[in-house]
């Protein structure tokens, strides 16, 4: 039963990490992408393409600095085609 306890507190402690990790993300992205003068109806359509993308590269401990270059880079035609 012991065993059990200790195996649930690691699954709520492992829940929280992971809650707290990925919390306020998308708000911390979307303001890097405004630093990069990308309007927000576009970076939340960047984001909604290329979401797989950008959340693999976060998953893999990229700052959000890098992963709105690096999908700037990667996908331009989401940002021509979408401006303005």
């Amino acid at each position: 039963m012991a065993v059990l306890a200790v195996i649930g507190g690691f699954v709520v402690a492992y829940t929280i990490w992971m809650f707290l990790k990925f919390s306020n993300f998308k708000s911390r992205l979307m303001n890097e992408f405004g630093r990069q003068d990308v309007p927000y109806k576009v970076a939340d359509h960047v984001y909604f393409r290329a979401g797989d993308f950008i959340n693999s590269m976060h998953a893999n401990g990229a700052q959000v600095e890098e992963i709105v270059v690096e999908t700037i880079r990667r996908y331009p035609e989401y940002f021509i085609l979408n401006a303005g």
